[in-house]
């Protein structure tokens, strides 16, 4: 192929994005009373904030345990 032909043909793949995408907006989230003060202690007793409570994502224990419930939930008749 010639220079003319290579510049001609199509790019194949996935596109880049450009620059990086950036968390730049927040979220209002409303308790209960009685919800916030059970996410409260429950972020004090893994002394963490209570925004990284919020946020907090399942270990990979509780996956596999979420995964078994949702098939045993599956099978039933």
């Amino acid at each position: 192929m010639t220079k003319d032909m290579n510049e001609m043909k199509k790019k194949r793949g996935r596109l880049t994005l450009g620059r990086p995408r950036k968390l730049t907006r927040g979220v209002t989230v409303k308790f209960s009373s009685v919800s916030y003060e059970a996410l409260r202690f429950r972020a004090r007793k893994s002394s963490r904030s209570l925004a990284a409570t919020v946020t907090a994502r399942h270990t990979p224990e509780e996956n596999a345990l979420l995964r078994s419930l949702a098939g045993m939930a599956n099978n039933l008749d």
